[in-house]
């Protein structure tokens, strides 16, 4: 079989469910678990309208500097990224559990790249590892934490930014695809 030796997390934070994106994060990992790139922007929004985003993941997202001034300049910036990545090069991404909100900014991504008139690839599959996880018998609502258990060292941040979670989303996909569960 004819793995890639490296693979991409990505990780969005939306306006609610189905809300506008506002903040990006991505990781590109080995199947060891390491870091090879790392990148996140974030861009400012209107209003937020829900409750649960404003308590739980505005807090969090504090120290992450608002990089670009609207959504259509954070995709041009996540298709430049990525097309600097792959180089032609097949780089599968996976989301933790990607519906809606990550689908949703691939969605966006490709609207981006059309009225721009930007080349994009769409990925093709967005693997899914919450689906991964239930696939070996792992609750796919465990805490990722939890979830990464001693591979969480290499990590350290934060929830809701979404570099964390992509990062430890890529680390409980590593642990659910090694052979000793």
């Amino acid at each position: 079989m004819n793995i890639p030796y490296r693979f991409m997390v990505l990780d969005v934070e939306s306006n609610g469910l189905y809300g506008q994106p506002f903040c990006v994060g991505a990781v590109v990992m080995n199947w060891g678990g390491r870091v090879l790139a790392r990148q996140c922007w974030r861009c400012e929004i209107d209003e937020v309208e829900d409750e649960w985003v404003l308590e739980h993941v505005i807090p969090q997202l504090q120290h992450i500097d608002i990089t670009v001034d609207n959504l259509d300049e954070l995709c041009l910036r996540f298709i430049e990224w990525h097309g600097l990545l792959t180089e032609g090069m097949h780089l599968p991404i996976y989301a933790d559990i990607g519906f809606p909100v990550d689908h949703a900014f691939l969605y966006y991504l490709g609207q981006c790249a059309e009225r721009r008139g930007v080349p994009w690839k769409s990925p093709y599959p967005v693997y899914d590892i919450g689906s991964i996880l239930s696939a070996r018998g792992i609750n796919p609502d465990i805490s990722r934490e939890e979830c990464a258990g001693s591979m969480v060292g290499i990590a350290s941040g934060r929830p809701h930014d979404p570099c964390w979670d992509a990062e430890l989303s890529g680390l409980c996909l590593i642990r659910a695809l090694r052979d000793d569960l």
